[in-house]
């Protein structure tokens, strides 16, 4: 059997632009942000998986400033992520 611990870092971003209704909605993007974020953890995660999140970064745990991007590489380095999933959230796609 394999030997093996993978670290992933989920990185949901959206578009930094002016809130409007429609399918750019900041409040949507980041709730589709956090669903997906938990949908991953709780289905995938497993003792030879694991995931590093964006819950340290900011308040709404979504990439959307230029300002966050480098606490955010800081942080997946610190946790060691073997590899990352950039997940745009802007969109009204429901897809995990």
């Amino acid at each position: 059997m394999l030997n093996y611990h993978v670290k992933i870092g989920l990185v949901p971003i959206r578009r930094d632009c002016t809130p409007r209704p429609g399918i750019f909605n900041w409040e949507y993007a980041e709730e589709r942000a956090r669903k997906t974020v938990a949908y991953i953890e709780e289905h995938f995660t497993s003792e030879n998986v694991s995931f590093v999140d964006l819950k340290d970064i900011n308040d709404v745990e979504v990439l959307y400033n230029e300002k966050d991007v480098q606490p955010v590489v800081d942080l997946m380095r610190k946790e060691r992520a073997d590899a990352l999933r950039r997940t745009q959230r802007d969109f009204r796609q429901k897809s995990y």
